[in-house]
């Protein structure tokens, strides 16, 4: 079961690099839910929870890419990814209007799989360094009106 459930975390992540939102119908159970704090649809659960998620990258980041640098088959029902996620913010993320700046940053996934589906994710990637590659935070940054 590790090798399909192995199978299903990489489909899942080549869903994100090469768009293709439907393969999570088929990957994700209807109750799938992402622990990663940074996620931007905390309420929306199972496949519609990962395609909007999708989507609202694919706006900010049209040329994001999702490499994979690592996939270990855990004990049990996870699997373990590590991960880059790359592209240029030519698009708005909410409340951040596109920069043009280009970012990549590394990140460490684990999926817990049930009945042949993905049922829980948890992520842990680097979102401040993105904020920083796309100068939203630290020296680079602009400052507000108190300066």
């Amino acid at each position: 079961m590790s090798k399909e459930n192995k199978e299903r975390s990489i489909a899942f992540m080549m869903g994100w690099h090469h768009k293709t939102r439907d393969v999570f119908d088929d990957l994700c159970d209807p109750k799938w839910i992402d622990h990663d704090p940074a996620f931007p649809f905390p309420d929306l659960r199972g496949p519609d929870a990962a395609k909007a998620a999708c989507d609202l990258y694919e706006k900010a980041f049209p040329d994001m890419e999702v490499l994979i640098e690592d996939a270990i088959a855990g004990e049990g029902d996870t699997v373990i990814i590590r991960w880059i996620f790359q592209g240029t913010q030519t698009g708005e993320l909410p409340g951040i209007p596109a920069t043009g700046k280009r970012f990549s940053v590394a990140g460490i996934t684990i999926d817990r799989h049930a009945n042949g589906k993905m049922i829980e994710t948890w992520s842990a990637w680097d979102t401040l360094g993105m904020m920083q590659q796309l100068g939203l935070v630290g020296a680079d940054a602009p400052m507000g009106e108190d300066g």
